[in-house]
C-alpha cells in the first residue's frame, strides 16, 4: 500500500469522523445575541473534537493499513477473472 493511498484513506476517514463528532454534546444558547441563530451552539468544543477526530482517525487508518498488508482486505485484478462464457 503506497503512501498516497494511506494519505487518501486518512483524509477521507478524518472528514467522516469529524462530521460524525460535530453534533455530539452541542447545546444551543438559551438567549442568543442579536444577529445569532437560535440553533447556534453555545460551545461547540471544536478544538477538542478535532483532536479526538485525529486520534480516532490515526487508529482507524492504522487498522486499515495492517488489514490490507495482512491480506484481510484486498483488491483483486479484474483482468485475471475468468469469464463464464
Amino acid at each position: 500500500m503506497s503512501i498516497a493511498s494511506v494519505v487518501v484513506v486518512f483524509v477521507i476517514l478524518w472528514w467522516l469522523v469529524l462530521f460524525i463528532a460535530l453534533p455530539i454534546g452541542v447545546n444551543p444558547e438559551e438567549n442568543p445575541d442579536s444577529g445569532n441563530m437560535k440553533g447556534a451552539p453555545k460551545n461547540p468544543n471544536l478544538k477538542k473534537k478535532i483532536i479526538v477526530t485525529t486520534i480516532i482517525t490515526v487508529i482507524l487508518t492504522t487498522a486499515y493499513y495492517f488489514a490490507v498488508e495482512k491480506g484481510y482486505i484486498g483488491f483483486f485484478d479484474h483482468d485475471s477473472l475468468q469469464q463464464p462464457f
